[in-house]
This record gives structure tokens, sequence and C-alpha cells, in this order.
């Protein structure tokens, strides 16, 4: 292995995990942009991440096989459920209970 084909090696993320970041981006610009432009930009990244994470995750994980796909499946629904109530708290606090944003975050 050559000089430049380690660096190229290092650069990337380990697993598909560079292929579910650029269809992850590609979904967020296309939905951002809007119209059929758009539309199809998203189509394309959802399309990308999927085949990311079916190549990073281990097979029966979307079936829950025991051992490590529901092992895998369990960490997932976890870091789910931190990070959505992780943004819904702070939008609770400020929009229900009425205090300020630097208050509600904090």
């Amino acid at each position: 292995m050559g000089h430049t084909q380690r660096r190229r090696a290092r650069a990337r993320l380990p697993g598909g995990g560079d292929r579910l970041l650029a269809g992850l981006l590609a979904v967020l610009a296309g939905s951002a942009e809007g119209g059929p432009a758009g539309a199809v930009v998203a189509v394309e990244g959802v399309v990308v991440a999927v085949a990311a994470v079916r190549r990073i995750t281990p097979r029966g994980m979307l079936a829950m096989r025991p051992g490590l796909p529901v092992a895998t499946m369990a960490l997932f629904c976890c870091a789910f459920a931190f990070f959505a109530v992780d943004g819904f708290v702070p939008l609770l606090l400020t929009a229900v209970d009425g205090r300020s944003v630097w208050r509600g975050s904090w």
C-alpha cells in the first residue's frame, strides 16, 4: 500500500460511515432546497444512507435476532430516546412554561 493510499484510507470513516454522512447531508440539503431538484437530492440521500446503514449494522438488526443485532438495536433506541428528549425539553420549557431560551436550554 502506497503513501497516498494509506492517507486516503485514514481520511475515510470506517465501515461506510462516510457514505452514511454523505447521505444524511444530501437529505438535509435536498429538504432545505425544496422543489423538484431538492426532492431528487433528498431521495438520493435516503438511498445512499440506507445502503450505508445496511453495511454498518449487523445482519438481523431490524428483525431483532438474538445476540449482537438486538444489542445494537437497543443501543440505537437508547441513543434515539436520549437525543429526542434532549431536543424536546428546551422546547417544552420555552413554549409551554414560558421561560426564556437561555433559561430553557440551561
